[in-house]
């Protein structure tokens, strides 16, 4: 039987708990309000000191430079192209190598798995001479086929081992059945086991194009003409060597973030539900 000092400690609880909560939330949210409000600021109130909170007067201003801006709209574009295709390839290879190692006996499985997940644990500061190298030499640079690829081999292992524990949640015994009334091993992984898949494919696609959007260092080498020239790289170009364009900068960073947003909401069942099911112990 509760006792009302109970009551009331666990209510204490709660608050505390909750109170928490609140804040580390706006720890966390205001970096992002302040970015998005001094972007509404006129370029003079943006530099004054001590900081104006809220501005006086909005402005669009600096979102209409950077809308208006061609560079801006073919990195944009760049962006996209990348970071879907990029997507795309490393969730269709990623299901194949992961249902293989998932439900096939083979050889040197174990090593090999483990030395796949071994390379994601790799800096890119150290692939990325050899990743240059490497590019010269197959004449890749400052092509989108070059970056593509470098990013889904990056972004692979750690796919393949996310596909691997989503997989081990699904019986086998479904496509056992599956296979018995007359589905090949190929028909059975389309129209059965992806659909069970769906919310590892989700979660798996969140990771992998948040990764390419967001991925700086290698397009910085690899991605320097503007026909290829991601959008993280044209961001540098409000960055001069003795003064920083804040106002059209701070507007492409908070554009820049719509798109993963965008992506996230779209997915965000199947993101949920695919953290769930695939955390499971190899």
């Amino acid at each position: 039987m509760r006792t009302p000092s109970m009551s009331r400690r666990n209510k204490l609880k709660k608050v505390i708990t909750y109170s928490l909560l609140m804040l580390l939330c706006v720890f966390s949210l205001f970096p992002i309000l302040w970015v998005l409000v001094s972007s509404l600021k006129m370029s003079s109130e943006i530099y004054t000191i001590p900081p104006r909170w809220i501005p006086s007067k909005f402005t669009l201003l600096h979102y209409f430079r950077v809308i208006t801006n061609p560079d801006m709209r073919r990195a944009f574009l760049n962006s996209v192209i990348i970071s879907s295709i990029s997507t795309l390839i490393t969730v269709f290879f990623g299901v194949l190598s992961a249902y293989a190692f998932s439900r096939f006996r083979f050889r040197m499985k174990t090593p090999l798995y483990y030395f796949i997940l071994m390379t994601r644990m790799l800096p890119v500061t150290i692939l990325i001479i050899p990743l240059y190298i490497l590019s010269v030499r197959l004449k890749l640079l400052d092509t989108f086929l070059g970056v593509i690829t470098i990013y889904t081999a990056i972004a692979l292992p750690l796919a393949v081992w996310l596909f691997r524990g989503f997989f081990e949640t699904i019986p086998v015994e479904i496509e056992e059945a599956a296979m018995i009334d007359g589905c090949s091993r190929l028909q059975t992984l389309i129209k059965v086991t992806l659909h069970l898949l769906a919310p590892g494919i989700g979660a798996v696609s969140m990771y992998v194009f948040l990764f390419s959007w967001n991925q700086f260092l290698i397009a910085l080498v690899l991605a320097t003409s503007p026909e290829v020239r991601p959008l993280p790289v044209e961001l540098l170009f409000y960055m001069g060597e003795y003064s920083v364009d804040w106002g059209p900068l701070l507007a492409a960073s908070v554009l820049m973030v719509i798109p993963p947003v965008m992506f996230f909401v779209a997915l965000q069942g199947y993101f949920s539900k695919g953290l769930a099911e695939g955390a499971v112990i190899q």
